[in-house]
């Protein structure tokens, strides 16, 4: 069963973010509140992907999550990234495009996407 772990900044969201995700693909999702975590949990788990929420401050700055992209590159390069981010901050939508485009991160997401978008991309990293 293909693993998926959460990190997100509103924590509001992770729970029905968590059981849409595991009703729609079968998959095992766990969440991670704390962003120093996330690379042991990710690693330790041998999760297949990595859903991020990055925001243009902290917690959760862009930056950081290049950084944890970096450490599961070196760590566990299996698991996938996928960056979630506002859809309404224009630059940080650009600064996510060329981060795929250079290969930094698998996929992204804006923050208005469906839940059936979403597993959908979910899915299409995994098989």
């Amino acid at each position: 069963m293909a693993k998926v772990v959460l990190a997100m900044r509103q924590k509001i969201l992770q729970n029905p973010m968590k059981e849409k995700i595991q009703g729609d693909t079968g998959f095992e999702v766990l969440s991670v509140d704390d962003l120093d975590l996330v690379v042991d949990v990710c690693c330790g788990n041998k999760a297949d992907v990595l859903l991020l929420e990055v925001a243009n401050k902290s917690p959760g700055h862009i930056d950081e999550g290049i950084k944890i992209r970096k450490q599961l590159q070196k760590r566990c390069p299996n698991c996938k990234v996928i960056f979630l981010c506002d859809s309404k901050n224009a630059d940080m939508g650009d600064r996510v495009v060329e981060l795929k485009k250079a290969g930094v991160i698998d996929a992204f997401v804006y923050s208005n996407t469906s839940f059936d978008f979403l597993a959908a991309i979910i899915k299409s990293l995994v098989i």
